[in-house]
């Protein structure tokens, strides 16, 4: 949403409880894609939010509109316990000429369907270009059955609607149950895109990516043997909790079916929407970042044809709680660089993680700290072998990487 690293939003986890939400000075894309536009891109936001703390702020249901949405349908945060994917409460917020209007209702349908079709009515409503963000539920917990019109229900054999937590939490059935989750949300992009004019479809950028990677209970074999790597999926820095999917369909992409090998960060769709849509992130239109701070967003259009394959060479990835807007307060979490790097004309991807923060307000910065560790990506991907565990002698290929990574963290530390 806005472009930049969570170190310099502030928001490191989930924005629920009486953890801060997201600042409302932050411009946020939509805002953005307003401010440039001539006439006004209209936005759209329908599904998951989880950018608005549910108890100490008094405007959660209406952030989406503060942010430059002028309409959300869906739930501030995931569908949780005792609610089910097919009772809940729906969120209903809209920009109006004098601020925002919003309602609750309770809904009896199941959630993701809901969000798919009225995201449709939404763009059927449409007369000028339009921005749509739809974050849907799908696939996470608690573990439902889907519509048995939406998933294979002769391979995932789902006697209970609703299991038991007993049941739901043992990792054989949690995968069938996630299977059949990812499948009914792969029907619904489906009935999503065909529900789009094609002449419209045919003119529109379809961006899907995943915000994380799968929880621990859906780890399945091969990553389970021989090493269990269920520590290393959600909510961690590791590969499996930050590396996802992404797929980019539409009238600038060249060569369809093509992989790339680019570095992307979330946080570069911000430019490169802007991009795509003709304007620029860095259009003096656009409302300052606070504080005097940069964005972080680096545009992939050119990934998205056949002239380019690397669009950054870093990626940061953060993980702290609480959410703090000024990070130099007391957080405690996970934090990890990425970096790409040519050695004796060998490029390869590296990568120093470092676990714990001291909860001081202060973060290792220097080298050797004992919370560190380095893995060579491009050959162990799955992060197997701590290059600098015990004692282990690096290659003088390892030695530069390493080095080159500990001195570009410190860059990232020193800028708040």
């Amino acid at each position: 949403m806005t472009g930049r690293w969570g170190h310099k939003t502030g928001i490191g986890s989930l924005c629920e409880g009486n953890d801060a939400p997201l600042l409302d000075n932050e411009v946020c894309l939509p805002a953005a894609l307003k401010a440039v536009s001539e006439g006004g891109y209209a936005c759209g936001a329908f599904g998951k939010w989880h950018l608005s703390n549910m108890t100490s702020n008094p405007n959660r249901d209406g952030h989406p509109i503060t942010v430059g949405f002028d309409e959300f349908v869906g739930t501030m945060n995931n569908i949780e316990l005792p609610e089910s994917y097919y009772h809940f409460d729906g969120v209903y917020a809209s920009k109006t000429p004098t601020g925002v209007t919003t309602s609750k209702k309770k809904i009896d349908r199941y959630a993701p369907l809901w969000h798919v079709d009225e995201a449709l009515r939404w763009i059927d409503r449409q007369t000028q270009p339009w921005f749509l963000y739809m974050p849907m539920n799908l696939p996470h917990g608690p573990v439902h059955r889907p519509p048995a019109d939406l998933y294979d229900t002769t391979y995932y054999d789902l006697p209970d609607e609703f299991p038991s937590l007993a049941l739901a939490n043992d990792p054989a059935t949690c995968r069938l149950y996630f299977g059949a989750m990812v499948e009914a949300m792969d029907a619904l992009f489906g009935r999503f895109l065909a529900g789009i004019p094609q002449e419209t479809l045919a003119n529109t950028y379809v961006i899907v990516w995943s915000d994380n990677g799968a929880a621990a209970s859906t780890v399945a074999y091969p990553l389970t043997t021989p090493t269990d790597y269920s520590g290393k999926a959600k909510r961690t820095v590791y590969e499996l909790g930050c590396n996802v999917p992404l797929a980019v369909t539409g009238p600038g992409v060249t060569t369809p079916g093509r992989t790339s090998s680019a570095l992307v960060s979330p946080c570069d769709m911000f430019s490169t929407l802007m991009e795509l849509t003709g304007y620029s992130a860095s259009d003096p239109l656009i409302p300052a970042v606070p504080n005097a701070g940069t964005r972080n967003s680096v545009s992939f259009k050119t990934a998205l044809t056949a002239s380019a394959s690397t669009v950054r060479n870093d990626l940061w990835i953060d993980l702290f709680a609480p959410n703090r807007a000024h990070l130099n307060a007391t957080v405690v979490g996970s934090r990890a660089l990425v970096k790409r790097v040519t050695y004796s004309s060998v490029t390869k991807d590296w990568k120093l993680v470092r676990l714990v923060s001291t909860g001081t307000g202060s973060w290792p910065s220097g080298t050797g700290n004992a919370t560190d560790q380095f893995f060579d990506l491009t050959t162990d991907p799955l992060e197997n072998t701590n290059l600098i565990a015990g004692t282990y002698t690096l290659t003088a290929e390892q030695a530069n990487a390493y080095s080159v990574l500990t001195s570009s963290y410190a860059t990232y530390t020193n800028t708040y």
